[in-house]
């Protein structure tokens, strides 16, 4: 009788690559969706549900952004904006109270709101169409004193106030220049010579975000960085090293000091730290690009997470989308990266908060439907909507036959994985078997899984499916290894090939 060997034992797993040619990296997959891959471990994504339970969807449509007041002691209020009017949450009631004041006059195709914190004040734009608004945590919003300039894009630098791509009449807009002002609510003409030309390059100035002493200035064909020298010239700026644009403005986020990561005019995602621009790996850039509607890019959406050093892209589909359900997330310390999909949602806007310094951070979204939903959240599923979750091996090769695999999981109560698997490249996924993961030992704190075949499977290729069930609300599956086995053919047996 011939003896099994494991002839292929993955542990540290990487994530997606499509750009992966097989058998050349076990770590890694072109086939996986609505699992994470970190550190080192497969886990099956958590949920999606209504934040804080609310049903009622926003009486004024769409909501076209979310932001969030920060007050000294670190207490957060979230607001999200839709074309007429600003909505702040009321965690005593849960109820989306208005606190508009004179209403907006936004356009359903504004793209989505910017804001920044200016000395204690939560300053946004609703794209250009009304004057720069401010909310201080009390009252309604009101218009910036001293009758700021309409602008497209603004960034709290310093003690200074930028707003970008302005216009003084809110028609005629000049799209390379800014003007700023370190008396915000009170003087717009007080710094002598107060504005700013980006005229290096044609395009016009769609975003900006500070990262550390300096601001990175997107443009619509190129990247500058802007820094203060002191007086009396206060600012510098120049462009950087980078041929591309920013596609999607609302897609730049900051991420921890690393920097910032924005969705370019060549479909790439790349990360500037204010000096330099990088493109994140190309197995990211790959999966964007073959999924990624390209006629709606533009509203596709970022943010970061500090918690786990992730940035976070939702993105459009498909031209039938109405906005965004693709989301990519990247790990921009380790490189890990995964996707998912959401079957039953799309979003608008992405944001992550948290409501005090003693609470952990959230990552919520705006939905097409009018509501805002707690992504990440305590749930087995998309707010009613089934989620499949499913890690792929890919090829792994193997002279010979399969006789099974040996698995190893975190110990799970309510979660149940069902394993299969596929040779030669064929696309049926067969011998399917399901586990559960509560264990028979509850002093440990993992569980294997002996997943054997009915018969040997003959062939040359094999990949292994994983698909994650989780029947509760709170424990997700987790895979820490596998190890497949087989029997290697013997010198002078027919190698027999398994059917497709």
């Amino acid at each position: 009788m011939q003896q099994e060997v494991t002839f292929a034992a993955i542990a540290g797993f990487e994530g997606l690559d499509e750009t992966l040619v097989p058998g050349t990296n076990p770590k890694r997959t072109r086939s996986l969706d609505n699992v994470e891959c970190r550190d080192g471990r497969v886990k099956g994504v958590l949920g999606t549900a209504k934040y804080r339970g609310i049903t009622a969807a926003s009486g004024t449509t769409p909501i076209l952004g979310l932001m969030q007041y920060q007050w000294s002691d670190l207490t957060t209020s979230v607001l999200r904006v839709t074309p007429t009017a600003v909505h702040k949450l009321n965690t005593g009631t849960d109820v989306w109270d208005d606190v508009t004041g004179t209403a907006l006059t936004g356009a359903t195709t504004d793209l989505p709101t910017q804001s920044d914190m200016h000395k204690g004040v939560l300053v946004f734009t609703d794209d250009g169409q009304d004057r720069p608004r401010k909310y201080t945590n009390t009252g309604n919003t009101t218009v910036l004193s001293g009758t700021p300039p309409f602008c497209k894009a603004l960034v709290s630098y310093l003690d200074y106030l930028i707003l970008f791509n302005f216009s003084t009449d809110g028609t005629t807009f000049n799209p390379r220049q800014a003007r700023y002002s370190n008396d915000y609510d009170n003087d717009w003409s007080l710094c002598e010579g107060n504005e700013l030309t980006f005229n290096e390059t044609a395009g016009e100035v769609n975003c900006a975000k500070r990262v550390g002493r300096v601001v990175v200035v997107g443009k619509s064909d190129n990247v500058n960085q802007l820094r203060w020298i002191g007086y009396p010239t206060r600012f510098f700026q120049e462009p950087l090293q980078f041929d591309q644009g920013i596609l999607a403005p609302r897609s730049m986020a900051t991420v921890a000091n690393a920097g910032v990561i924005f969705l370019a005019t060549d479909l790439q995602l790349y990360m500037c730290d204010g000096q330099v621009v990088k493109p994140l790996p190309p197995r990211v850039q790959r999966k964007l690009q073959s999924t990624m509607d390209i006629a709606q890019a533009k509203w596709a959406v970022g943010t970061g997470f500090p918690d786990s050093n992730l940035y976070h892209l939702l993105y459009p589909t498909s031209t039938s989308d109405t906005a965004n359900r693709g989301r990519i997330t990247f790990n921009f310390q380790t490189g890990e990266f995964y996707h998912r999909t959401y079957a039953g949602h799309q979003f608008t806007d992405i944001m992550e908060f948290r409501l005090s310094n003693i609470t952990s951070n959230l990552l919520i979204a705006s939905a097409s439907d009018d509501r805002v939903y707690q992504l990440d959240a305590a749930d087995d599923d998309d707010d009613g909507t089934p989620i499949s979750r499913y890690y792929d091996t890919d090829w792994q090769y193997f002279d010979g036959s399969m006789t099974g695999a040996r698995l190893i999981f975190r110990r799970r109560r309510d979660v149940r994985v069902k394993i299969s698997v596929a040779s030669d490249f064929s696309d049926r996924w067969i011998y399917p078997k399901w586990f559960d993961l509560r264990g028979d030992n509850a002093t440990k704190e993992d569980t294997e899984v002996f997943y054997r075949l009915p018969e040997p499977l003959p062939g040359r290729a094999f990949n292994l499916r994983v698909n994650f069930y989780h029947n509760g609300t709170t424990n997700v599956g987790e895979l820490h290894q596998i190890h497949m086995r087989g029997t290697p053919r013997l010198a002078g047996e027919a190698n027999v090939m398994q059917a497709a």
